[in-house]
């Protein structure tokens, strides 16, 4: 079997700033041809011991914490306040406290 041999620098130098390097230093650097890339063992060794390359996303928010989160304006929350007034008032009491017997909505 063909033992895998890296030719990146290693963990204890200084890590290589790749997108600032020019292509013929990048090139000289991994110790590869630029018609061919890399070598099979070398990009066996890189899988296996660096990893794959690919990024990994952020967890993102809860759906229910994102729609709370639509709730943040203070405008809004003093106009859901009559909302809640008027939602109590129907549920648990005897008269409702804005009486609503038409709904016009402009066009």
């Amino acid at each position: 079997m063909v033992e895998a041999v890296s030719t990146i620098a290693q963990r204890d130098e200084q890590p290589t700033v790749w997108h600032s390097l020019e292509i013929s230093q990048a090139i000289a650097r991994l110790k590869t041809d630029p018609d061919t890339g890399l070598s099979d063992a070398t990009a066996t060794y890189l899988l296996t011991n660096v990893g794959a390359n690919e990024l990994t996303g952020k967890k993102g928010k809860a759906w229910w914490l994102k729609f709370l989160l639509q709730f943040n304006q203070p405008l809004l929350i003093i106009l859901l306040n009559p909302v809640q007034v008027e939602t109590y008032s129907f549920f648990y009491s005897k008269t409702q406290v804005f009486k609503m017997d038409r709904v016009y909505v402009p066009v």
